[in-house]
């Protein structure tokens, strides 16, 4: 990847953040301690990161991709959000996650965030490229049950033959303005911001 690459990329995705409302501290000049207050922010509210079975060898691109957005939202000064980690592309047909999403705080760790997403990819690819869900169940994650406008998801991709279940294709729409596709292609590697329409798979496709 170039610097042009890098920074057209690091340029979209600052330019296209939402204005979101944030907590912050200040501290009080009358009154020894802290309070919070709420302030607006050039930032996305949190990250959900869908990376394709087997492209966990993939770490190089995975590892530019978050530290650019880890980047932006640091100099947004947001510095308490979630980012959730799936992967699709499972011969079950179903988004995998490690149950919990990862609190992003003050001086995270980059590295632990890229092991997850390698780790939950794997290194073995399979026949099947359908993003089955853009959430799991939310019995079986956490409060938060749908992906939000002021999201920002990430797909990375191996090619763009990847394909979205006709039942999370409406969820999908609502929010394609703020989406973000890597799509490695045999190591040249391209991205797409807002635009990209996946495939939609059939109905005999659909996450059971």
């Amino acid at each position: 990847m170039d610097e042009a690459w890098l920074k057209g990329l690091r340029n979209k995705l600052r330019v296209k953040a939402p204005t979101i409302e944030a907590d912050g501290i200040r501290q009080s000049r009358r009154v020894s301690g802290q309070y919070s207050y709420v302030v607006e922010k050039n930032a996305y509210h949190s990250v959900i990161c869908y990376v394709q079975k087997g492209l966990g060898k993939e770490n190089e691109i995975i590892e530019t991709v978050i530290k650019i957005i880890l980047g932006i939202q640091a100099s947004a000064r947001l510095t308490n959000y979630y980012l959730h980690p799936f992967s699709f592309g499972w011969d079950d047909n179903k988004l995998h996650h490690r149950k919990s999403a990862i609190s992003i705080i003050a001086r995270v760790s980059s590295a632990m965030i890229i092991n997850e997403l390698c780790k939950l990819a794997g290194s073995e690819l399979s026949g099947t490229s359908i993003i089955p869900a853009l959430f799991p169940p939310t019995s079986l994650y956490s409060k938060k049950s749908n992906v939000r406008g002021h999201d920002l998801l990430v797909f990375i991709c191996k090619d763009r033959s990847v394909q979205l279940s006709e039942l999370s294709t409406a969820a999908y729409n609502r929010v394609r303005r703020r989406s973000l596709w890597i799509f490695i292609n045999n190591d040249k590697p391209e991205w797409e911001f807002g635009t990209f329409k996946p495939e939609v798979a059939g109905d005999s496709q659909k996450e059971t």
